[in-house]
């Protein structure tokens, strides 16, 4: 206990020691210079180490708040994992009708005409609006015109 100094300013004003700590030479000296680096008087110094430090229970909190953030990132991984595989079950199954409607469109025996009395030509993959847009079209529709 010899290499720690204790003074508490009860009448002892010895030089170089700080009311009401507890610290060694060494300590002394290098709070000192820390405080020289910073610019600040020890003083300061010591107030500013007072107010940031935290307790333990500050410690508890975060881990708290870390665990719930993780269990937070945990489900919204699994919705999006989850949102992923019904779109991709969805594209499936859009993929699906539309071969079929490919595959039927390009059967010409299976489109029966109201009408006997007119023709009626099929062209893969146009719709209505393609009829009058685009010149394949046009051209196969003028061809049925002679």
């Amino acid at each position: 206990m010899s290499s720690i100094r204790l003074a508490f300013w009860q009448g002892d004003k010895r030089a170089g020691y700080n009311r009401n700590t507890v610290e060694t030479p060494r300590e002394k000296k290098a709070i000192a210079a820390k405080a020289k680096r910073l610019a600040l008087t020890i003083s300061e110094l010591m107030r500013r180490g007072a107010f940031a430090y935290e307790s333990g229970e500050k410690d508890a909190e975060l881990a708290a708040l870390a665990v719930a953030a993780r269990m937070a990132a945990i489900r919204s991984g699994a919705a999006i994992d989850n949102a992923l595989s019904f779109i991709v079950a969805s594209n499936d199954r859009i993929a699906v009708i539309e071969a079929k409607a490919r595959a039927k469109a390009t059967r010409k025996d299976e489109f029966q005409s109201q009408r006997s009395d007119i023709p009626v030509s099929i062209i893969p993959g146009m719709g209505h609006s393609d009829m009058i847009t685009r010149p394949e079209a046009i051209r196969a529709i003028a061809a049925e015109f002679p």
